[in-house]
């Protein structure tokens, strides 16, 4: 089979290891291919691997590849590192270069969702929808805005709508999940967020949705929950001490009880958040 055949077939059954390798192997042989540079940084972007991602993506640019799909990629290893203005502006170029492509605008919305600027994220997506009515992703984009918004009649119509075009069963599954999720249905949304994780065990994004699941569903770990509700466990001790003492000044005798319990709590969440990390390693080794 052809090189170039065999990776896009790697990338296409999402076996990311083995495109990566192929990948590798071709820019040995032809180091300045710009199309195999931006694959590559792609697959790194999956893995949240920025440092490896910036060169690849930056042997890409200056092999040649088209600088509205740069500026998208660099906006994301923006986003990953946590440089929300920087990120932005590689946005807002990319637009200016090419206003009429989807995926730039829906990657844009999603920056600004998680900034809490709903307005505006609204906007672009609307915007998007004007050129693709049907894109999934915009759908997709939508159903999260809709949950920003705590819009629930919303969120059940862009899911119907998500179901109707989306043919990748992992990620109805995921979209399934984060809605039963957000529902509060935690039986639902286990079930279907651990079929995603299965599907593609190395997703760093799916870890961690799983084990948020793991924490708020079981209910012998719910403790973790409630510490990351206030804050983490970090908070809650200063909260306990400042207890104590209050307590401590006005009648000791409670303040050997109080303390012990306290110590109690603390280890049994640090127990139970091992437990969750310990079944999240089992799982990856074992698919």
């Amino acid at each position: 089979m052809n090189q170039q055949l065999l990776i896009e077939h790697y990338l296409r059954i999402k076996q990311y290891e083995k495109a990566k390798a192929a990948l590798e192997q071709a820019l040995a042989e032809e180091p300045h291919h710009a199309l195999n540079h931006y694959l590559l940084a792609c697959i790194y972007s999956n893995q949240e691997l920025w440092d490896e991602m910036e060169i690849h993506l930056e042997q890409a640019f200056s092999s040649g590849y088209t600088k509205d799909s740069i500026l998208l990629l660099r906006a994301k290893l923006f986003t990953g590192r946590g440089y929300w203005h920087k990120a932005e502006h590689a946005y807002i170029e990319a637009l200016s270069i090419n206003p009429n492509r989807v995926d730039t605008y829906v990657n844009y919305a999603e920056l600004l969702l998680h900034l809490g600027y709903y307005r505006e994220a609204s906007k672009l997506l609307e915007t998007a929808e004007s050129i693709h009515p049907q894109d999934k992703n915009v759908i997709r984009c939508q159903q999260y805005l809709q949950m920003a918004k705590d819009n629930k009649k919303n969120l059940v119509q862009h899911m119907e709508r998500y179901m109707d075009v989306e043919n990748d069963q992992m990620k109805i599954h995921i979209q399934l999940g984060l809605a039963a999720y957000y529902q509060n249905d935690y039986y639902t949304a286990k079930k279907h967020l651990r079929e995603a994780f299965l599907m593609n065990p190395t997703s760093p994004d799916l870890l961690n949705v799983v084990r948020l699941i793991e924490y708020d569903a079981h209910p012998l770990i719910r403790s973790m929950s409630w510490t990351q509700t206030m804050g983490g466990l970090g908070i809650v001790l200063c909260y306990a001490v400042l207890i104590l003492f209050v307590i401590g000044h006005f009648n000791w005798k409670f303040g050997p009880w109080l303390f012990h319990a306290i110590w109690i709590f603390v280890f049994y969440t640090m127990l139970t958040r091992m437990i969750v990390w310990l079944h999240i390693r089992l799982i990856r080794k074992f698919t």
